[in-house]
């Protein structure tokens, strides 16, 4: 669509800081989310205390932990034999 104001009185815009205006495109698709640390004491005591992980054969990684531990024990009672 072709614009109504006649071009000698059309506002054009200059940019004048370059550096400043090459900054503001680069960060214009940021967004920055704040989170309190006692959201994150809690998501990181869930994510490797309480959630089963797929490598781990669905274990929690306190399960884990003590099977690893009980294979040790056994391993180290066969070991003495």
């Amino acid at each position: 669509m072709k614009s109504r104001v006649h071009l000698t009185y059309k506002t054009t815009y200059r940019v004048a800081n370059w550096a400043a205006y090459d900054r503001a495109l680069v960060r214009r698709g940021d967004v920055t989310v704040w989170l309190s640390p006692a959201a994150i004491a809690g998501w990181r005591r869930e994510y490797n205390e309480e959630r089963p992980k797929k490598g781990r054969g669905g274990l929690t990684p306190a399960a884990y932990a003590q099977q690893l531990t009980a294979r040790t024990k056994t391993a180290t009672v066969t070991a003495g034999l």
